[in-house]
Formats: structure tokens, C-alpha cells, sequence
């Protein structure tokens, strides 16, 4: 469609429908298309507006066919003319007419709608069309020059991975998210970008194909303008650091191998170095990998190495720099990670390596206190076992119940075909999203990130909190409401229940509490009651939605305050002597306690230094085969390494010793100890057999070779585990006197 020239009133949107045309693909297609017209949004941020006052929002308006001058008389009838105006529709969160119809005039190919509204969500359809989008009604939340409320965030996912929008629609995007006064999200960069091989000049700034995954340092400029903190998630390694790799995805070798990280870990670390180097003033983080305990296909050991890989970039880049560190944030933990594979992690030094953990959940509302609440005392005693305080816990994908998930498969099998879901499926997804955030918080999670900002389909099912035409869903209406209600106050414990066992009734407070909410919701979606009519004999003040638009209640000496929560979710403003009533302390509470808390970005994160050493110990790899036909090698999993009974009593077992230092070189001495158990620490271990080692490693980057030939049958029958701890120490690198450990894990097999 080509630019069109704006006259008289419509001259100041020139440049929103030039950012409308550059994504014109992202129009909505409702049930029924109309007659060869097509709406586009022209400004997302525009579909955030503030309540009682009258706002403008642009659509372009295009027609399909030919032009008018090229038919022939037998087609007139197929011709699309632009109309004269259209007409709108709106409903609320509920479904319910709002209103009259609307009508807009359309000049030069654009239509102008104003509306003025109260608080709340509303679906905009135009009848002619049958094209649908979506309003937030919300004040307009001001920062007042204080910092975004770091609990709440995004998976945003702009630049691989989740992304459907192209890099003119990033900045709106995220004006969109500072408008909800949500200031981090989550991405995931491609290193292969930037350094396309080991000796071309880092790119920061290259141009993908498709549009999609480059220009990512115009892309934390964006970050920068607008006062946003990004988690960047690095997957992956470049082809050339791993002739395994075939594609940025691709988690096997030809031969089925897993393997998809990085051979060359001094170089690997210089690149980390150079994006915190550039990027650190808006990272909230670099995370490793992305669920490598289900996608990896290799022992946590292995994680274990790429996680030091990335501290001793952060760390070289930082150690002569008055600059703050970037916090290194390590787990992309699924909710299925195994024990031994968490053990061995924390016996590898996780603790003390990195500065936070993250974690992905997707369940039931009413099983984040159980579910993340384990990880959240896992990670409290991996802490106690190291002698650091408690690392935070970063939720970095927080999404609802698989069940849930909206439907954007049409008719015809096209996994997006549907750009927005159906009024029944829209609010189901909205209220497990926005309930799980709200979880989150009541437990101590440092940043929860919603999954997924973006219109993301797995499946023929989606994750999107925005439809395809890049404007809010109720999900979203129901994030901003969690953010806007609790942004600055704090759990401070439960309601009395009086809805059965599965229902919730969290209470917030502000610091000096004279500011209370509280959240009252159905423990799932599932379980919710058919006739919704909620009671609670506690002094309510107002009775809020899931959106925040205002709901009608009754209060009496006899029933208490009612009110219909017909989404399943209400907020609650509550008068201060509610505090006399409510339940504290409760399980919630006692998590929110041993949670570990994030310090201020000035000071030193709270970590105790790990002097990063200048030597990596490594499992050697290039004997690491898959299928039981190949047992009496050594077979990797997540869990650990099986090997074949046959070689089990003299298992050579080889150590790669990595040496990052660009110019040094010195004496390393490894210690192996070998004891049965899944981790060093288990009830019942053997008494380890201990090996020692001493290498020189010569100056200057490469790998040193170390083989110990160890008994895995001694002390164990066929099919126990046995852990291998090598413990390296030195005298040498960016620290002196540094230590390290990796802990390995063995199992012993018969081939069948």
C-alpha cells in the first residue's frame, strides 16, 4: 500500500500511519472478513488509554483488489471502493454492549475513532469489516521519577524464539509495557549475530533475514529511551564454535548427539564480555540457555561449564571497570527438573557463580505456592550449603495451565489463523495469567514475566497477551490490573477463608499500610463457582474486576459485602482495620521470608565474589554417544552419564581443562573424588576414593587433557549412582588463589 498524504486534521498522525504501513501485515481478521477491507492499528500504545477523557484512535483503511482504472466493465462488480465512514462496536470484559454504535468518517484512507471511557477492557469490532481489537482503560500510571516496580515483567521475545513483529513495531511495543508501568521483559539475542565467526569484528547492529531477530543494539537503544531493563537469554552458539551445529535451533548432530553449546570457551566468554561491555546500563541480566534440563539433552555438569563460561566474561569485563556488575542468572529450571540434575548444579557452585535463578512455570494458580515454593527452598538450602545469602528467584516464563491456552487454529487448519480468541477462552486465559502473577508475588518471586506479550502459537494453541493485530487481550487488561493494584505494596497475608479450600483471598499493604487491597480469586478456573456471588465479612471499601473497572456491591451486618465475581478474579480496597482480621503468618508468608531479594543495582547484588578462575574443568564429551547399543561407551542425559558394566571397574574418564586467560598460564591441581550417591552431600554416601592430579597449563588460551581411570563398581551394585566431584585450584588468572568445582554424575548399566 503506498503513503498516503494527510491533509486538514489528520496531518498530525502522518507519522503513526507510516509505522501503520510498515506493519501492514498485522491486521486482524475477525470470524466473517468484510468486503475486501482491511483495518490496520496504526499505534498500539494508543489502544492504553486514560479513563473520562476523549481519545483518537487511528486506523489505516485498506481495499483489496484492483484499482479502479484497470477493470473492465464485466468486473465492476468485484471492485472495493473506500468507504465514506465506518461504524463500531463495544463491548466490556463481560461480553456486554457498551454504548450506541460509533461512527468514524474515513478521508485519505485513514478512520479516526474517539471514545471516551471508564476504566476497564473493551473490544472495538467494526461491524463492516468484522475486524475486532483491544482497549485498556486505565490512569495513566506515573513514575513520578521513581523506578518501575521490578516485580512484574514480560517474555517479550523480539529477536528469536517468540517473535512476530518486526523491528518498526519494537519501540511501540514497549511503549505499550511503560504505559502499564511494567519496566522488564524478556529476550533472547542471537550470539551467532554478533559474531558471525571468530575473527570478524563483533555486529551488534546486523540486519537478520526476515527483519525479526536483528538490529539489536537499535533495539536496547529503545531500552535506554524508554527507561526499560531487559533479561537477555543467550541459547545456543555460533556454527563455527561447534561444527555440530547445523542451525541456531538445531539441538543434534547428524548422528543424534545432543549438543548445541560452545567448544571454544575463552572466545565464547569474549563475546558475553562485549554485550555487558556495551549493553550493561539496561540489562537486568544475562541468563544461560533457555530449559536446558529438558532441551539439552546433557547432564547438569555440562550447564555447569557455560554457566562459568558466562561469569568470567561478566567478570574480565568488570574487573577494571567502575561500571555496576550484570547479575548472571542461571536454572531455566522447567517445573520437571530432576533432583540429580539440581544437585549436581548446586555442588557445582551455582551459589556462588551466579547471582539469581530462574524458573518456569506453568501450572494452576493454586499450585504456584507448592510448585515454585519448592524451588524457592531448594535454592534457600543450595545457598545455606554454600555459605552465600539466598539467591533471588526470577519466574522468566510465568504462563497459565497448558488447558488454558486460547485456540488460534480457523477452519481450514491454519495455526494462526485466528488472530484473537473467543470471549469464553479470552477470560479463562486472563484470569490464570493474571492469578499466577499475582502467586508469584505473594511468595517472594523477584520478577515474574508473563508468557507472552507477543501473539506466539505452539501447536495451533497461543500464549499471546496481544492479538495478532498488536493491541491488548483481556489477558493483558488483567496483567495491568495486577500491576497497577500491587505496584508498591507488599503481601501481608490471607482473608479468612469462607469459599472453601481452593479459593484465595491475598492482602497488600503499602509500606506505612495505609494503602490495602486484596486479591480474591478461585483457586483455578476449573473449580470456579457456576453462580459466582462472592461474600466477605471483612469492611470493603471498593469492589474492582479483573480489568479494574468498578463493580456494583452490598454490604449488611448480617451477609457481609457481596458482589458477583463473575470473572473468577476481584480486587478488593479494603479499610485499614482489616489488618485486625486477616490470617498471617501463613504458608505464603513463610515463603515470601526465605525468598532471596535482589539489592539495589548500585550495590554488589549481594553476591559473594566468586573469583572467576582463568581454567573451566569439562567432561570430555567426544565419547558421549546415544542408544543402548552404544551403552558401553558413556550415554548422556540430564540426569547424569550411564556407562557399560564392562568398562565401569577402570572407567577412563577425561577432563578437559580449559584455560580462558588470553596470556597466562600456570599450575593446576585437580582432586577427584568419586563416592556413590546422587550428590556429594546425600545421606548415606560412601566414603569418596580420592585421586589427585597436578597439570601445567601453558600460557596463553587452549585445552589440556587429563584422564583418571576411576572404579565405578567398587562401592556400588549394578545401577547406583556415584558423583565425581573434580575440585581445580591455582595461583594464577584475574584472582589470585581461585578454587573450583564440578560435580558429575554416574550410573552404571547393563547393555540389554
Amino acid at each position: 500500500m503506498p503513503v498516503v498524504l494527510l491533509t486538514g486534521r489528520l496531518q498530525e498522525f502522518a507519522a503513526f500511519t507510516l509505522l501503520g504501513l510498515l506493519s501492514g501485515t498485522l491486521s486482524t481478521h475477525g470470524l466473517g472478513p468484510g468486503p475486501g477491507i482491511t483495518l490496520t492499528v496504526a499505534n498500539p500504545p494508543d489502544f492504553i488509554l486514560p479513563p473520562g477523557v476523549l481519545s483518537r484512535l487511528l486506523f489505516n483503511v485498506s481495499t483489496t483488489g484492483k484499482q479502479p482504472s484497470t477493470y473492465e466493465r464485466d468486473d465492476i462488480s468485484s471492485m472495493h471502493v473506500e468507504p465514506a465512514s465506518l461504524e463500531f462496536e463495544l463491548t466490556d470484559y463481560t461480553g456486554r454492549p457498551v454504548g450506541a454504535l460509533l461512527q468514524a468518517p474515513v478521508q485519505n484512507s485513514v478512520t479516526i475513532l474517539q471514545v471516551k471511557l471508564e476504566v476497564g477492557y473493551y473490544d472495538i469490532r467494526c461491524t463492516l469489516t468484522n475486524e475486532t481489537f483491544g482497549a485498556i482503560v486505565a490512569p495513566p500510571f506515573e513514575r513520578g521519577g521513581t523506578p518501575f516496580d521490578s516485580r512484574f515483567g514480560v517474555l517479550a521475545g523480539f529477536t528469536q524464539i517468540c517473535n512476530t513483529a518486526q523491528v518498526p513495531m519494537r519501540e511501540p511495543m514497549l511503549s505499550m509495557l511503560v504505559k502499564m508501568g511494567i519496566g522488564r521483559y524478556r529476550d533472547f539475542p542471537e550470539i551467532g549475530l554478533i559474531r558471525p565467526n571468530a575473527t570478524a569484528p563483533l555486529d551488534f547492529d546486523a540486519l537478520s533475514p526476515g527483519d525479526l531477530s536483528g538490529r539489536m543494539d537499535e533495539l536496547h537503544g529503545v531500552n535506554r529511551k524508554l527507561g526499560l531493563a531487559v533479561l537477555d537469554c543467550f541459547v545456543g552458539t555460533e556454527k563455527w564454535n561447534n561444527p555440530r551445529v547445523t542451525d541456531k535451533w538445531n539441538r543434534y548432530d547428524g548422528n543424534g548427539l545432543p549438543w548445541r553449546w560452545p567448544r571454544d570457551l575463552g572466545t565464547e566468554s569474549d563475546g558475553y564480555a562485549a554485550v555487558v561491555s556495551r549493553w550493561g546500563d539496561v540489562e537486568l541480566g544475562l541468563e544461560v540457555e533457555n530449559e536446558a534440563d529438558a532441551s539439552a539433552h546433557l547432564p547438569a555438569d555440562q550447564y555447569a561449564v557455560l554457566m562459568k563460561t558466562f561469569r568470567y566474561g561478566i567478570d574480565a569485563a568488570f574487573a577494571n571497570s567502575s561500571m555496576r556488575s550484570v547479575p548472571l542468572v542461571c536454572g531455566t529450571f522447567t517445573d520437571a527438573v530432576h533432583s540429580a540434575y539440581l544437585n549436581s548444579l548446586c555442588d557445582s557452585q551455582l551459589a556462588t557463580v551466579c547471582d539469581a535463578v530462574s524458573y518456569h512455570s506453568y501450572t494452576d494458580p493454586s499450585n504456584v505456592q507448592d510448585d515454585t515454593g519448592r524451588m524457592i527452598r531448594w535454592i534457600q538450602q543450595c545457598s545455606a550449603k554454600s555459605g552465600v545469602s539466598t539467591l533471588p528467584l526470577h519466574v522468566t516464563e510465568s504462563g497459565t495451565d497448558f488447558a488454558l491456552r486460547w485456540n488460534s487454529t480457523d477452519s481450514t487448519g491454519n495455526p494462526r489463523g485466528l488472530p484473537r480468541p473467543t470471549l469464553a477462552e479470552d477470560r479463562a486465559y486472563a484470569f490464570a495469567n493474571a492469578a499466577h502473577q499475582i502467586e508469584n508475588v505473594v511468595i517472594g518471586v523477584a520478577t515474574s514475566f508473563a508468557f507472552n506479550f507477543m501473539y506466539y502459537e505452539e501447536g495451533g494453541l497461543n500464549y499471546g497477551l496481544t492479538g495478532h493485530d498488536r493491541t491488548p487481550l483481556r489477558s493483558l487488561a488483567a496483567l495491568a490490573a495486577v500491576v497497577r493494584f500491587l505496584s508498591d505494596k507488599h503481601y501481608v497475608g490471607d482473608l479468612p477463608n469462607k469459599d472453601g479450600p481452593e479459593s484465595r483471598g491475598r492482602v497488600f499493604a503499602n509500606d506505612n499500610r495505609s494503602d490495602i487491597v486484596a486479591a480474591v480469586f478461585a483457586g483455578s478456573w476449573a473449580t470456579a463457582p457456576s453462580q459466582p456471588m462472592w461474600s466477605w465479612s471483612v469492611p470493603i471499601l471498593g469492589v474492582y474486576g479483573a480489568d479494574g473497572r468498578s463493580v456494583h456491591f452490598s454490604c449488611s451486618n448480617t451477609s457481609g459485602c457481596q458482589w458477583a465475581n463473575d470473572d473468577h478474579l476481584s480486587w478488593l480496597r479494603l479499610a485499614p482495620d482489616v489488618l485486625e482480621l486477616i490470617d498471617n503468618p501463613t504458608v505464603a508468608s513463610g515463603l515470601a521470608e526465605a525468598a532471596g531479594t535482589m539489592v539495589p543495582e548500585d550495590e554488589d547484588h549481594g553476591r559473594v565474589r566468586y573469583a572467576a578462575p582463568p581454567v573451566i574443568v569439562q567432561m570430555g564429551y567426544d565419547n558421549v554417544t546415544t542408544g543402548v547399543d552404544h551403552i558401553q561407551t558413556t550415554f548422556g542425559s540430564t540426569i547424569g552419564y550411564f556407562v557399560g558394566s564392562a568398562i565401569a571397574s577402570s572407567y577412563p574418564l577425561t577432563l578437559l581443562v580449559h584455560n580462558l586467560h588470553l596470556t597466562s598460564g600456570g599450575t593446576v591441581n585437580i582432586s577427584l573424588a568419586v563416592s556413590c550417591g546422587s550428590h556429594s552431600s546425600q545421606a548415606g554416601a560412601s566414603t569418596s576414593i580420592v585421586h589427585n592430579q597436578t597439570l601445567t597449563v601453558p600460557k596463553g588460551r587452549g585445552v589440556t587433557t587429563s584422564t583418571f581411570n576411576i572404579d565405578l563398581t567398587a562401592r556400588a551394585e549394578i545401577g547406583r549412582t556415584h558423583t565425581v566431584v573434580a575440585t581445580t585450584s591455582g595461583s594464577w588468572g584475574i584472582e589470585k588463589d581461585w578454587e573450583d568445582q564440578l560435580s558429575m554424575i554416574f550410573e552404571v548399566r547393563t547393555p540389554s
